[in-house]
C-alpha cells in the first residue's frame, strides 16, 4: 500500500468516525437539537445561546437569547421538505423582546414593560445589580412599575427581570438584562417571514439573508448538531 493509498484509507476512516459521532444525537432518533454557546461571563448568570429543536423533521423551535446584550428571539415553524437537505420554514408563532428608550418622558422612579395579554397575572421580578429583588404582579398589556431609584439609577444603570416565562427547549425561566431609562417589549411578533433551512448529518443554516437584527425577515444562523459528548454550561440542562 503507497503512502498516499493509506493516508486515504486513514481520512475516510476519520470521517467515518466523525459522522458516527454526530448521528449519537441528544435526544431521540425523531428529536434533534442544534445549537452555540458563547460569553460565557462571569458577570453574567448565563451564557449566551442559540439553539434549535427539530421535532420529526416537521417542527422546528428556534430560540436566541443573550442575558449579556438583553436579547431575546423565539421562532416555531411548521417544515415542508423541499428535496433531501432543503425544508421551508412557515413561521407561525415568533416572540421577540426587545428595549427601547421610553417615548413619553422619563421617570425616574418608573419602570415600563409592554406584554401580551398572556403574560397578564404573572410575576414580574426586578433584580438590581446590588442583589436586592422586588416583585410585582403583571396587570396589564401596559405596566409601569415602581423601582428603587437608589439600586437602579444612572450609576447603577443595569437590572435583570424576568416574569414566570418558560424556554420552551431548556430548562430555565427567561431572565433579560434591562438599561435604565429603557422600555420593555416581550411580544409576539405578527410580521415574521418565512424562510428557509438546509439540514446535513452535522449542522443546520438557514437560506435567510437577513440577519437577527432585522428579525420581521426571518433568523439566520448556522448550528451544529448537539452530540452525546457535549453539555451546555451553567447547570442548563434540555426540557
Amino acid at each position: 500500500m503507497t503512502y498516499s493509498t493509506l493516508a486515504i484509507v486513514i481520512l475516510a476512516l476519520m470521517a467515518l468516525k466523525d459522522k458516527d459521532e454526530v448521528l449519537k444525537n441528544v435526544g431521540s432518533d425523531t428529536t434533534k437539537y442544534y445549537f452555540h454557546e458563547q460569553n460565557c461571563l462571569n458577570v453574567t448568570k448565563r451564557c449566551d445561546l442559540e439553539i434549535v429543536k427539530l421535532m420529526k423533521t416537521d417542527t422546528i423551535v428556534y430560540v436566541t437569547s443573550s442575558e449579556h446584550f438583553g436579547k431575546y428571539e423565539e421562532v416555531w415553524g411548521k417544515l415542508t421538505k423541499i428535496n433531501d437537505t432543503i425544508f421551508y420554514v412557515k413561521s407561525f408563532r415568533a416572540i421577540q423582546q426587545s428595549e427601547t428608550m421610553p417615548y413619553y418622558g422619563i421617570s425616574d422612579d418608573t419602570i415600563t414593560f409592554y406584554c401580551d395579554s398572556s403574560q397578564i397575572g404573572r410575576n414580574f421580578k426586578i433584580e438590581y445589580q446590588n442583589k436586592k429583588s422586588e416583585v410585582h404582579k403583571i396587570y396589564s398589556t401596559t405596566n409601569r412599575f415602581h423601582i428603587d431609584k437608589n439600586s437602579f439609577n444612572s450609576k447603577s444603570k443595569n437590572a435583570i427581570i424576568s416574569f414566570e416565562y418558560s424556554h420552551p427547549i431548556v430548562n430555565e425561566i427567561v431572565e433579560l438584562k434591562v438599561s435604565y431609562h429603557s422600555d420593555i417589549h416581550f411580544k409576539s411578533d405578527k410580521g415574521l417571514n418565512d424562510f428557509y433551512i438546509v439540514l446535513t448529518p452535522s449542522k443546520i443554516t438557514t437560506l435567510n439573508a437577513h440577519s437577527h437584527f432585522d428579525f420581521s425577515f426571518g433568523p439566520k444562523f448556522t448550528l451544529r448538531q448537539m452530540t452525546i459528548n457535549d453539555k451546555l454550561n451553567r447547570g442548563r440542562t434540555l426540557r
